[in-house]
């Protein structure tokens, strides 16, 4: 079985919790090649498989400063969440600053800890093995429908914190943005990002759905068993929810207060349930 490169895209503020996630990676993902960590700043690691990319690397694609100049335009609070656009384009950009990762890649969050084995199955004719979330978020649909101009067949979301990505089955879907907005698909992707909505878009759900309605062939529905945690587990806490859990994703926001956190939480059902309601009639199309 052909092995499978991880790339896990971080912000150095990441790093304590990161080299939780790399050794678990290292540990239980399988057939694994390379493990590439794409930040700002060195990441070290004894291991010979962890490879550190500096964000420079990706050349082609706008920088973080540039895309906070840009949304600056919208308000101080939009030119704060330029980093989480910036993340997003450099996930997708992946193989054009990752030369050689491998025709198959899982791409993951740098707050996932793994807990236990998981073989990344993909061949000639699985080539996107998914999970389904536990989210439903309606501004990502929308996000999509600017994009390709029709809604996502799917009726959930893809956003599970990690995904494996088919390069030849990216490029299609690139293609496929460039011919329709006549721009390069990281503008177009931009674009279709609402910078007044705090989480409009996900790199996730674009991908992860385009090839559901495309390519349902290279699919395969495996699915994952996850838990957002407020904390990086211990030994002893990673073998509790080992019994139940592949991972978990020891969210920094989550270590806020308790006031806070129920707050957010929520205001995330609320819009989730509004969502719900929602009928299916397609938003504005993009004049991008």
């Amino acid at each position: 079985m052909t092995a499978v490169d991880v790339v896990i895209p971080a912000h150095p503020k990441d790093f304590p919790t990161l080299r939780h996630s790399v050794r678990g990676v290292l540990r239980y993902l399988e057939p694994l090649g390379r493990v590439y960590v794409v930040a700002s700043e060195p990441f070290d690691s004894k291991d010979p498989r962890v490879a550190w990319i500096p964000e420079t690397s990706a050349s082609s694609l706008p920088t973080r400063a540039q895309l906070r100049e840009r949304w600056a335009q919208h308000g101080p609070a939009s030119a704060a969440r330029a980093g989480w656009i910036y993340q997003q384009v450099l996930k997708l950009g992946v193989p054009e600053y990752v030369a050689d990762v491998s025709p198959a890649y899982m791409l993951v969050d740098a707050d996932v800890i793994w807990l236990r084995p998981l073989r990344i199955r993909v061949d000639d004719r699985i080539r996107f093995p998914y999970t389904q979330a536990i989210e439903y978020h309606q501004p990502y649909r929308d996000a999509y429908f600017r994009l390709f101009g029709i809604l996502p067949q799917a009726p959930f979301s893809l956003t599970a914190h990690q995904m494996v990505y088919d390069r030849r089955l990216l490029t299609e879907m690139k293609q496929a943005i460039e011919a329709r907005h006549g721009v390069q698909w990281w503008e177009a992707y931009v674009q279709a990002a609402d910078p007044l909505q705090p989480s409009s878009i996900s790199e996730l759900d674009t991908y992860g759905l385009w090839v559901l309605d495309n390519r349902p062939a290279a699919a395969f529905h495996r699915q994952l068993s996850y838990l957002n945690v407020p904390i990086v587990p211990g030994r002893i806490g990673r073998a509790a929810y080992a019994r139940d859990f592949d991972f978990v994703a020891a969210h920094a926001w989550m270590r806020t207060s308790r006031w806070m956190r129920t707050a957010q939480t929520c205001a995330w059902v609320a819009r989730d349930a509004l969502a719900g309601m929602k009928t299916a009639a397609p938003p504005a199309a993009s004049t991008q």
